[in-house]
């Protein structure tokens, strides 16, 4: 009975082990180039879980106020995709420009995620 059990054990612990979700973005950097300052900077990237278990994105945060970013969708199923819509208003900005927004899952090896958007800020 013991060899049983243990078998048992052998076989499925590691496809539980492997079963988690996979936080995968097409890109982690988006750079604006050169802009004019007087309006707002949008972009969005795209978030998908190549897991096997369900990606719960726990957050999204920026952490500066003219900063803002909104998730389509919380819990990303395995295959599924997702965008995070990303806008930075560049006023009272000049010059180069790097700004952050944090993403927050329950991937194992990737709990946060850290998106960035760069530009050149000229006010003409």
């Amino acid at each position: 009975m013991k060899k049983i059990i243990l078998a048992i054990l052998i076989l499925v612990l590691p496809s539980t082990a492997l079963a988690q979700p996979v936080i995968k973005f097409s890109e982690d950097i988006y750079n604006f180039g050169v802009v004019n300052g007087k309006s707002a900077l949008e972009h969005t990237f795209e978030v998908s879980n190549e897991g096997t278990e369900p990606l719960i994105i726990k957050q999204v945060s920026p952490p500066c106020y003219c900063t803002a970013a909104i998730i389509s969708a919380n819990v990303l199923n395995p295959g599924e995709k997702g965008k995070i819509a990303v806008t930075f208003d560049p006023d009272n900005y000049k010059g180069p420009v790097v700004k952050e927004v944090w993403v927050f899952s329950n991937d194992p090896k990737r709990p946060k995620v850290t998106l960035f958007i760069k530009a050149e800020i000229v006010n003409e």
